[in-house]
């Protein structure tokens, strides 16, 4: 065996079966989805939301008289 016949898994010698590398790789590209998800989501602003929190409260009161 070569070292181009190798995987990474073999390479850092991880005992792993075919079933098991194959089980890390799809872990991996999950992680990478949600990695990426999270890098999209924006920091809540907590005055944005006591503003639109305020907009609420004030329409439901309104919607009553």
């Amino acid at each position: 065996m070569t070292n181009s016949d190798l995987d990474e898994f073999d390479l850092a010698r991880l005992n792993l079966t075919e079933e098991q590398k194959s089980q890390l790789r799809e872990l991996d590209i999950g992680v990478d989805r949600i990695i990426n998800l999270a890098a999209g989501i924006k920091p809540f602003d907590i005055e944005e939301i006591k503003t639109l929190n305020k907009s609420k409260t004030w329409n439901k009161s309104r919607f009553y008289e």
